[in-house]
């Protein structure tokens, strides 16, 4: 099998498997373009080497599990919908540090906003527990591992552990600590605008830009059950009630429709420079197999993932388009991301090896 990448964008494929029990084939491209100053400029798109890889691996800010999820792996199988994932810090306005900061996302339906804070920690009170005011920044990083959240092993010798399922990574969730006890934890550096945190024995919704973790909620629910049924009537296939939900790492209020090119993004809060507006470029990339008798199948690839990096003034896109395989790879002759030229079609034809560059070697 081979990948003709005709396109100036990065592009891959891997094996897929289907909920009923079929193989295919996932081919995934991916471009980045630089964010550009004004809204009424046309973003550019950057060589491969100023561009976010495609992702073969899961990526952790610290030990995998343990830490937030920096970028899941490109290579999902397909995705419903299309994953808004931003990693950005909060930038304190017009040079002056800050003890808060309101930032924000705007893409279609998509209109989220928080607070990020500074530093702070809980401490013990006569009326229980409070948090300290937040250490004043100028910029500090928004992160699930600064979020609401974590995992209290207070009582874990008597078998009982106390996990928050929307972020069990986060800070600031001690349900079990008594409030005499909190002094000095570390609590939360984001949270709701319109629900600020106040206890430790509370549950809140986590905040942040970042992709959530698989065995997180409410993603976990969507992998359906292994039970021992599963075990013995269905493994190595997906179980019966996955749900291809599954496969959105972005969490539920930073997903939309599939990108179509010409949608605005607004970003506040996320940058020094103020409110950041840009347009998705018109997109729409070619994408085909060639089975083995020489038949072009024009795949429909979607944009379903945009990521978005204030801080390298870039965004990135991946389309992803399927083909369910009948029996084997083999079946497949050639992959097309991109369209290609004459000489190429030309050059198969006639069944020489296609190439691009001739005479004198191109440093």
């Amino acid at each position: 099998m081979e990948l003709h990448n005709a396109s100036k964008l990065q592009a891959t494929y891997t094996g897929a498997l289907y909920k009923d029990g079929r193989h295919g084939i996932v081919i995934v491209a991916k471009g980045s373009w630089q964010i550009p100053d004004d809204v009424s400029q046309t973003p550019k798109l950057l060589a491969t080497k100023q561009s976010l890889p495609i992702q073969e691996t899961d990526t952790f800010t610290g030990e995998p599990g343990l830490s937030a999820p920096v970028w899941e792996n490109d290579l999902a199988t397909t995705k419903p919908v299309c994953d808004v994932i931003m990693h950005a810090c909060a930038h304190a306005q017009n040079g002056a540090a800050e003890k808060q900061v309101r930032v924000g996302l705007k893409l279609n339906q998509i209109n989220k906003q928080f607070i990020v804070t500074g530093s702070r920690q809980w401490q013990a009170s006569t009326f229980g527990h409070s948090l300290t005011d937040p250490t004043p920044f100028r910029s500090q990083e928004v992160s699930y591992d600064l979020a609401f959240g974590g995992t209290d092993l207070t009582h874990q010798d008597e078998g009982k552990t106390q996990v928050c399922m929307t972020n069990p990574i986060g800070r600031g969730y001690l349900p079990d600590h008594p409030s005499k006890t909190l002094d000095g934890r570390p609590g939360p550096q984001t949270e709701e605008a319109d629900t600020p945190v106040t206890s430790a024995h509370r549950k809140y919704v986590p905040q942040s830009f970042g992709p959530i973790a698989r065995n997180w909620e409410p993603r976990i629910h969507y992998g359906g059950t292994y039970d021992q049924h599963w075990m013995e009537n269905i493994r190595p296939f997906l179980p019966d009630d996955f749900d291809e939900r599954f496969y959105q790492c972005a969490p539920p209020d930073q997903q939309t429709k599939y990108l179509e090119g010409g949608e605005l993004v607004e970003l506040t809060g996320v940058s020094p420079r103020g409110t950041v507006t840009f347009h998705i470029p018109e997109n729409g990339i070619y994408m085909a197999v060639i089975d083995g008798d020489g038949q072009e199948h024009e795949l429909s690839p979607k944009a379903d993932t945009l990521m978005i990096e204030p801080e390298y003034n870039r965004f990135s896109i991946v389309w992803r388009a399927d083909w369910p395989l009948r029996r084997s790879p083999e079946e497949v002759e050639t992959i097309l991301v991109g369209t290609p030229t004459k000489a190429w079609r030309r050059a198969r034809m006639l069944g020489k090896v296609f190439l691009p560059y001739k005479g004198k070697k191109i440093a």
